[in-house]
């Protein structure tokens, strides 16, 4: 039998960790006079933002000469915090944010509103921004070494 790899035990523990934290609770909730539809709003916004800002910022740097040549695609089985690996980090950030806001929709379902689906909160709205940035950036500009 093969050993687990432990960066695949750590980044699944953080990834549940986040899930817990969004079931446990805390987002965001506008004030009594915003529009009925704020929270919808700020998750678009939001994840507009993430999405435009992290796919120029991954692609700004794959067109700089030299600095991604060691990059590796992001994988559960790799070092999330090497500093040489910006990709592996990016992508454990994105999966941790998402789990979390996975589970605060999940709260919002049980708990808070049982009849209407609850706005997506602000860790789910960064995380799918960030996640798909990166995804976007990889098809556009990665290039496996030779």
């Amino acid at each position: 039998m093969q050993p687990v790899n432990r960066w695949l035990i750590v980044r699944v523990c953080v990834t549940v960790f986040s899930f817990l934290s969004g079931l446990e609770g805390g987002g965001f909730t506008p004030g009594g006079n915003a529009p009925i539809d704020m929270e919808w709003r700020f998750f678009g916004i939001l994840f507009a933002v993430v999405l435009i800002g992290a796919f120029c910022a991954i692609g700004g740097a794959y067109q700089t000469e030299g600095i991604t040549a060691g990059w590796t695609k992001p994988s559960w089985f790799e070092n999330p915090f090497a500093r040489s690996q910006p990709l592996q980090s990016t992508h454990f950030v994105a999966m941790a944010a998402i789990s979390e806001g996975l589970g605060d929709m999940l709260r919002g379902l049980v708990k808070l509103h049982h009849d209407r689906f609850p706005p997506p909160g602000i860790p789910l709205g960064f995380g799918l921004g960030l996640w798909i940035a990166l995804r976007l950036a990889l098809l556009c500009f990665h290039r496996e070494p030779k």
